[in-house]
């Protein structure tokens, strides 16, 4: 029996061929026995993916998102404030999406289309941040303005490279925008100065790999917790980052651990990205797992 769709797509993601991605998108999804209805996110025209969804969900069996991380990440927000229990299809359309590589390894369209139509439905944690959802991370510090401070021209000219040109020219800011907080975890109360800090539900965060996260899983009801500590030798912190890039932690400089709710406290305002997006600035935060609270179609077993 033919699978009602509801595709979603941002028009502005990816490298300017959208045109072709939704073609293609609606070629193999019919061909897998989908009917599709397309509807563009186009705020400005009335048609904001809360418009759409509340107005339209209720008419079809699967929601697919096309976009980045951002874009899914404003779509699972509208469906679990407005009680939207549909699953979900995503189709990797940004510059970065860490949260597409815990979905499907291939990574074509021709095989999220065919998770779509096939493959599994999977249940899968998702964080809140006040009351803010998020799918993969929310982190704090050095790197973390990166995604959503590159322009959306110079990501379609340059894609992944122009993040990277991004942080490397602010590098110098970053490392020294030292951040002192409370932590409170577990029945553990803590306090340090921090340049970076993630919570994550995803092995991969910023593009990166992370090794030491790769016995998480996205429906595991734990979070991903690594603070590394402000350093006033720049050379050293760089060090230290690097290695957190390659999996190595120093326990003298970095904090690693899992838990299923933290709060934070900070002196002064901080800046938080969630999903890669603007998260706003906060002084006191709450961060919690939602265990298996969205379901998307995935490849994998």
């Amino acid at each position: 029996m033919s699978k009602k769709v509801m595709f979603l797509y941002n028009p502005d993601a990816g490298n300017n061929a959208i045109n072709k991605v939704v073609f293609d998108v609606i070629k193999n999804l019919t061909i897998f026995d989908c009917v599709v209805t397309c509807f563009p996110i186009m705020p400005s025209h009335g048609m904001g993916s809360e418009v759409i969804l509340t107005t339209h969900a209720h008419e079809y069996e699967l929601v697919v998102v096309y976009g980045g991380d951002g874009t899914l990440n404003r779509v699972v927000n509208v469906m679990l404030n407005n009680h939207i229990d549909l699953p979900i299809g995503y189709i990797a359309g940004g510059t970065t999406n860490d949260f597409s590589k815990a979905i499907d390894e291939n990574g074509t369209i021709e095989s999220y289309c065919r998770a779509i139509a096939f493959g599994n439905a999977f249940q899968y944690d998702v964080g809140k941040f006040n009351d803010t959802y998020f799918n993969y991370v929310a982190a704090f510090g050095a790197f973390t303005a990166t995604s959503y401070e590159t322009s959306r021209i110079s990501k379609q000219i340059l894609g992944y490279g122009a993040y990277v040109l991004n942080a490397l020219g602010n590098l110098s800011s970053s490392l020294t925008n030292h951040t002192k907080m409370k932590i409170i975890h577990d029945g553990v109360e803590e306090e340090g100065v921090f340049v970076f800090g993630a919570i994550s539900n995803s092995p991969s965060v910023g593009g990166f790999k992370l090794p030491f996260y790769e016995d998480t899983s996205l429906d595991d009801g734990m979070f991903e917790v690594i603070l590394v500590a402000a350093l006033d030798n720049l050379d050293v912190l760089r060090n230290v980052l690097r290695n957190v890039a390659s999996g190595e932690i120093d326990p003298q400089y970095v904090r690693a651990f899992k838990a299923k709710k933290i709060e934070i406290i900070t002196e002064e305002k901080t800046a938080w990205t969630l999903d890669g997006e603007d998260g706003g600035k906060h002084k006191d935060v709450t961060i919690e797992i939602h265990p298996k609270a969205m379901t998307i179609m995935t490849s994998k077993e």
